[in-house]
């Protein structure tokens, strides 16, 4: 069978496309970072991404962390899967803290809803504690320590006080899961 002029056997989308990615976030960045192609593939075509079985536990710990942290009603215990930080997901609880929380600004970074057309930039923070003028963002990492995860928690929690001005000060916190890490660290 022939195939149509310009298309790549490997993922069926033209060979020369070129995709603008006019909004960043911190993964397109680290995407883009690690390879310009993929970032296009798979911000610009969004062509599906297989995954393994790493991304779907990184995807599963995220799920029970959120689901602990928004249950209506305080969960007895803390899920297995979070054991390695039950004192601090109570703690996390105990201060309401908010999960899944998004942050957006223009190209001026003035903050805006988080799919305005006008926005320039993103970022998730997976937990937010507020204590006064204070904030302390958390984000949760399971597999292989990578480059750039402080630099993802930075990039929080300077997007965090543009979109919520009332914070004088904004912490961060990364909570990693697998055996052979530092377990967490903050900035």
């Amino acid at each position: 069978m022939r195939k149509p002029k310009g298309w790549t056997e490997a993922v069926g989308a033209p060979a020369k496309a070129e995709v603008a990615l006019s909004t960043w976030s911190i993964s397109r960045l680290h995407d883009w970072e690690r390879c310009p192609r993929y970032a296009m593939y798979r911000h610009g075509l969004k062509l599906p991404e297989p995954k393994g079985p790493a991304l779907e536990r990184g995807i599963a710990v995220h799920a029970l962390a959120e689901a602990y942290l928004k249950a209506e009603e305080p969960p007895r215990r803390v899920p297995a899967e979070l054991s390695k930080f039950a004192p601090q997901f109570r703690a996390l609880r105990k201060k309401e803290a908010q999960s899944e929380v998004r942050f957006a600004v223009t190209e001026k970074w003035e903050p805006r809803g988080f799919f305005d057309p006008d926005v320039w930039g993103r970022a998730v923070a997976d937990a937010l504690v507020v204590s006064g003028k204070k904030a302390r963002i958390v984000d949760f990492k399971t597999g292989k320590m990578r480059d750039g995860y402080g630099d993802q928690l930075e990039r929080c929690a300077l997007v965090a006080p543009l979109a919520l001005p009332e914070f004088l000060e904004v912490s961060g916190e990364l909570w990693h899961w697998d055996p052979g890490d530092p377990g967490s660290w903050a900035s």
